[in-house]
């Protein structure tokens, strides 16, 4: 499913502060983003639309832990990789370091796991 970069923000915004899966799918799910008032029904298969709309939620609340696993990279291979301190990915995966949702979402991009893609 490809969306605009605007309304990719205003999903993956609403995404982050949503706990819920199931209810930010329910509620995106008829959106205007895909159903815009006066204009007509676009043809838009509903497995799909949910897939999409479930990758943005997965994205919004992956940890860089999440990432590295997917990868299979160690730590300091995926330190390595990505070019970041080793000691950042430390302090990101066990010490609470706040990773901005920005980072994780360009991690997710590059490495292939945000399947929604953006014009």
């Amino acid at each position: 499913m490809t969306i605009s970069y605007h309304d990719f923000n205003t999903l993956f915004n609403a995404a982050a502060t949503e706990q819920d899966k199931f209810r930010f799918i329910a509620e995106w799910s008829s959106s205007s983003i895909f159903f815009p008032e006066g204009e007509d029904s676009p043809d838009i298969d509903a497995a799909e639309l949910s897939d999409a709309l479930s990758n943005i939620w997965d994205v919004a609340h992956m940890s860089t832990r999440d990432i590295r696993q997917h990868l299979g990279l160690t730590q300091s291979a995926f330190a390595e990789r990505f070019c970041i301190p080793r000691r950042t990915v430390e302090n990101w995966e066990y010490r609470g370091g706040r990773v901005p949702p920005y980072n994780i979402l360009a991690l997710a991009d590059i490495t292939g796991m945000l399947k929604v893609k953006r014009v």
